[in-house]
């Protein structure tokens, strides 16, 4: 049976909100559907074994959930090569990367791990992305870097969305391929009653229930943006919303102050809620909202369009190419947009939209299959 290693610096679990996390978790399930023998390894967290697909922790600081940013101070910024090359030997003593047939790499911090097997980059960040946590200077030194590993080693990167194809075929000079990410009903979809789910999370049943359902990080993911919208409305208007924020893990959690005093200041009704699981959260919304400024794809919208749901969206590269031809979709470039869309559904009867063309084209066994044609590339 064919060994594959999926590599992830982040704890991966099934309550895991980040698009990233539950990338791993489809391709490490869709391989074991294929034959494959899969070992999804996290520098941190709790092992344990999941639809036979074993998630493995390092433990590399004991019992601590590691992030980027534990990692950057561990061992020292990003923008010099004896920090990744630190890394790569803590990993490449615990692990025997000449077992697997291929290794997928989820960071740029593992570009010089296991650089004499065969490998898959998947790109989860653009420069913008990075531009959030990172300085130019370190940017551009991650992209040599990512430059250099294309001439040298056995390494594909991975562009799930066609919009940045092209600029990244550019830059790295080729070997680049366009994987689309595919959806998992099974995540969006719950049998459990509204009702139930609404007593659960003390959610109002006599409201509109706006869902931003990606992490709470401010520049990025903009929650603020989507606060700054309602303030203008007169009280009846914003009285019919209720706004509901998740994601709000650890490294988020000093942001909550700020939009709480901002919603309370503005008669905004917020609601900041940990879901047990993201199902039971786009269940309990009647619209999605995410008003991101860049992403490299777009997990978070693309779920929320296969809801059916009306999905209020930032009109970037991504976000229209998944939402094309999607009658739930709701484009704004401005905050007076937004805003315009927020009374628009005041004014309107919410809908649910057919999801058959979205759920085909993007489909698991289609987008497995992409990555089984790629992990047989010589």
């Amino acid at each position: 049976m064919k060994r594959i290693l999926i590599l992830s610096p982040w704890y991966v679990t099934s309550r895991s909100i980040g698009g990233t996390e539950r990338f791993i978790m489809d391709l490490a399930e869709q391989l074991i559907k294929e034959n494959y023998f899969v070992d999804v390894i996290m520098l941190s967290g709790k092992s344990y074994q999941k639809n036979k697909v074993n998630y493995i922790s390092l433990k590399l600081l004991g019992d601590t959930i590691i992030d980027e940013y534990i990692l950057e101070k561990m061992l020292g910024g990003w923008n010099n090569i004896a920090s990744y090359d630190m890394l790569s030997k803590m990993l490449e003593e615990k692990i025997d990367g000449s077992i697997y047939e291929n290794i997928v790499l989820n960071s740029t911090i593992f570009l010089h791990c296991f650089r004499d097997c065969k490998r898959v980059f998947i790109m989860h960040s653009n420069e913008s992305e990075l531009g959030v946590t990172k300085g130019k200077k370190e940017i551009d030194f991650i992209l040599e870097m990512m430059k250099q590993e294309n001439k040298k080693t056995r390494i594909k990167f991975v562009v799930p969305s066609k919009s940045y194809f092209l600029h990244w075929e550019k830059q790295l000079g080729g070997n680049v391929f366009t994987i689309p990410h595919a959806i998992k009903i099974q995540r969006i979809i719950t049998k459990k009653d509204l009702n139930e789910l609404l007593k659960k999370y003390s959610l109002n049943s006599q409201k509109i229930r706006v869902l931003l359902p990606n992490r709470l990080e401010p520049k990025q993911k903009r929650p603020l943006f989507c606060l700054q919208s309602l303030k203008d409305l007169t009280i009846a208007q914003k009285n019919k919303f209720q706004i509901i924020i998740t994601g709000f893990d650890l490294q988020y959690e000093r942001y909550i102050e700020k939009l709480r005093i901002f919603a309370k200041n503005n008669s905004i009704d917020l609601q900041l809620v940990k879901f047990e699981s993201m199902k039971e959260a786009y269940a309990c919304a009647n619209i999605l909202c995410i008003p991101s400024k860049f992403e490299t794809f777009g997990f978070s919208a693309l779920e929320s369009l296969a809801t059916g749901k009306p999905t209020i969206l930032t009109r970037i590269p991504t976000f229209c190419e998944i939402g094309k031809d999607c009658k739930n979709a709701i484009f704004f470039v401005t905050q007076e947009e937004l805003k315009a869309a927020f009374l628009d559904i005041l004014n309107k009867e919410i809908q649910i939209y057919d999801n058959k063309a979205l759920l085909s084209k993007y489909e698991m066994k289609k987008w497995i299959s992409e990555y089984i044609k790629l992990f047989r590339l010589s």
